[in-house]
């Protein structure tokens, strides 16, 4: 029945005091994105969002040291998860749209 995602959930989960402005900002983006579904077919453009969202940040905040946002596959549950930013565990999981 599950074979290919037709949406991602975005989830978050955990997440530890941030250190600066930018951190700060860029994990309150992310929060805002929790529970979000998107479609499948519009992955890479999720994942574009997000790492261009960090370095619209990382110009904003040029004193600080820079986000470097990327994304990292397993390929077992399908799930990408976010790296470079240990501040909140951010994770773009695979969804099923099931009709009954």
């Amino acid at each position: 029945m599950k074979e290919t995602p037709t949406h991602y959930y975005c989830n978050l989960v955990g997440g530890i005091q941030t250190k600066n402005k930018l951190q700060e900002q860029f994990s309150c983006f992310l929060r805002g994105m929790k529970g979000e579904l998107y479609e499948a077919k519009e992955l890479s453009k999720i994942k574009e969002y997000i790492i261009e969202k960090a370095n619209e940040l990382n110009k904003e905040y040029p004193d600080v040291k820079p986000l470097s946002i990327s994304f990292h596959n397993t390929y077992e549950k399908g799930e990408h998860y976010l790296c470079g930013f240990e501040f909140d565990n951010f994770i773009l999981m695979p969804a099923y749209l099931i009709k009954l």
